[in-house]
């Protein structure tokens, strides 16, 4: 989200500059950044989320949690 949030600052800073190809490069560079990070995030957490749900638990009795 941050990186989002500085792609659209930088292209509201750089509008009326002489070289706009320049000032919108850079702030499609914030754009993909912000795409990969949100990429790897969801990859990892496909990852956790499969690591979770193939272990399985049973309820422990009350006489062991109480010695």
């Amino acid at each position: 989200m941050t990186s989002i949030g500085v792609a659209l600052g930088l292209k509201a800073l750089f509008h009326d500059t002489d070289h706009p190809i320049i000032a919108k490069s850079v702030a499609e560079v914030f754009i993909l950044v912000a795409v990969l990070i949100f990429w790897a995030a969801l990859s990892k957490a496909r990852k956790a989320q499969q690591r979770m749900s193939c272990h399985d638990v049973q309820a422990e009795s009350l006489k062991h949690m109480f010695f």
